[in-house]
């Protein structure tokens, strides 16, 4: 698990230019796209034959309250630029979501939990898709 939200921030911006073909991290701030060569495939989706998606792990937040971080915010605000760029059609979630615990059963507290460190952070309208 990483603890620092640098690195949670650091992961996130890796997957998606891994993904999307960017050289850096600026390139991807500023909406790089990926060369023509990089972005054929041979599978078949809405997008052209192109299976376009956003892959993020360990954006799991902290665990008090407000349960999320500036830079978890940050990396949602880039997502929806990405997603909205390059059409993604679904996101792939890939684990350590809920620090330091997970949610603990069906109470108030996981539900608040749950809706400030998810809901309330991928909330963009280019962000409802599949996940």
């Amino acid at each position: 698990m990483c603890k620092s939200a640098t690195s949670w921030t650091v992961l996130s911006t890796l997957l998606l230019a891994n993904h999307y073909g960017c050289c850096s991290a600026d390139e991807l701030r500023g909406g790089g796209r990926a060369t023509d060569e990089n972005d054929k495939s041979s599978g078949s989706s809405s997008s052209g034959g192109n299976l376009r998606f956003l892959a993020i792990g360990d954006w799991g937040g902290v665990d008090h309250f407000p349960y999320h971080t500036k830079e978890q915010m940050e990396t949602a605000d880039g997502m929806a630029k990405v997603a909205s760029d390059h059409e993604s059609e679904f996101v792939l979630a890939l684990g350590d979501n809920f620090y330091y615990a997970g949610l603990k059963g069906d109470t108030e507290e996981a539900e608040m939990r749950f809706q400030e460190t998810f809901e309330k952070v991928y909330s963009h309208d280019e962000l409802m898709v599949p996940w």
